[in-house]
């Protein structure tokens, strides 16, 4: 399904565009929800497949917070940040072990240091590889030395703030 609907998007970018060769109907036909394109028409050589991949990704973390007791056997919990809570795994008076959850936690201090933590190793991938690309524009004659000192300084900018983000997860107590 991912196939046809970039296979459709590329179609339709190709359709679109101004310098198109005209194709006649019945190199396309449609069935249903599938794209037929001929072997002999003159758009197939402009379309590229690609294989889309899947990667995990959690948002769950554990984090620690003050346990003080209360007379009557009750305890306060105080997370290391504010949130609101959006699901209980325990009822009131109910008796927990260590390390079980009690509760859910949604928080836009957390959303907002995970967002920064992405965005800081993103723009840390990319610093790496324009400094990778100057060093070897230079070392093969064609780079200028100043966009070398440029990428270097970048991407010694882009590691502090990568480093800086993820102090900024650990001060939540999440393991980036």
């Amino acid at each position: 399904m991912n196939k046809i609907f970039f296979l459709f998007c590329c179609v339709l970018f190709f359709s679109c565009s101004k310098n198109e060769e005209k194709t006649e109907s019945h190199d396309i036909q449609y069935k249903g929800d599938t794209l037929l394109i001929s072997s002999q028409s003159n758009i197939l050589p402009k379309i590229k497949l690609l294989t889309v991949e899947s990667r995990l990704h959690s948002a769950e973390f554990n984090t620690t917070g003050t346990v003080k007791a209360i007379t009557g056997h009750l305890v306060e919990i105080a997370p290391p940040f504010d949130g609101r809570i959006s699901k209980l795994y325990v009822r009131l008076g109910q008796k927990v072990n260590s390390g079980a959850p009690v509760f859910d936690l949604n928080s836009n201090e957390f959303y907002e240091a995970s967002k920064i933590y992405f965005q800081t190793f993103q723009n840390k991938k990319m610093a790496d590889v324009n400094l990778k690309r100057q060093k070897d524009l230079v070392q093969h004659g064609v780079g200028v030395q100043k966009e070398l000192e440029e990428a270097e300084t970048n991407a010694e900018l882009a590691q502090k703030e990568f480093e800086s983000a993820v102090a900024g997860l650990k001060i939540l107590n999440i393991n980036p």
